[in-house]
């Protein structure tokens, strides 16, 4: 088999074998999993927040402009009663 003819093989086989018996770096690499996580879920959350002021401020604009409420709802996807919200 190759990974018997490649030295680099083994070398990485052999370190893949200590470190998953080694209880400190399979911990160590779920805490780093989890912090790529929870980084990704925060960024996914701010694109989020920022689509969302995004089409709050399109609909302020369409209400300067006397477009009807249920039709800046019907286009934005936002909820009437959020558009009411800046109304005031």
């Amino acid at each position: 088999m190759i990974k018997e003819q490649d030295p680099a093989i083994q070398k990485a086989e052999k370190l893949l074998e200590y470190l998953s018996s080694n209880e400190e770096m399979i911990r160590l690499y779920e805490l780093r999993e989890k912090a790529i996580h929870d980084e990704i879920t925060r960024m996914n959350g701010v694109r989020e927040e920022g689509k969302l002021e995004g089409k709050l401020e399109d609909a302020q604009e369409m209400l300067k402009e006397g477009i009807s409420i249920e039709k800046i709802a019907k286009i934005t996807k936002l909820p009437i009663e959020e558009l009411k919200k800046l109304l005031s």
